[in-house]
């Protein structure tokens, strides 16, 4: 077996060469910038609508 070669989660096989990895790393950072981005958003949606309550969150 082609040590280049790397199954994928739907089992079919990839190559993994740099691109894939390069993108791979993008989607990561995508989903934990929406992850902090939607978070942060929150935080101050709660600030402005409840500032005690919001106070009393975040401690």
């Amino acid at each position: 077996m082609d040590p280049a070669v790397v199954r994928g989660f739907d089992g079919e096989a990839e190559r993994g060469d740099g691109e894939d990895q390069a993108g791979w790393v993008e989607e990561q950072v995508k989903k934990v910038f929406w992850t902090f981005f939607i978070s942060m958003a929150g935080l101050i949606l709660a600030q402005v609508l409840d500032p005690v309550t919001a106070q009393q969150m975040s401690g």
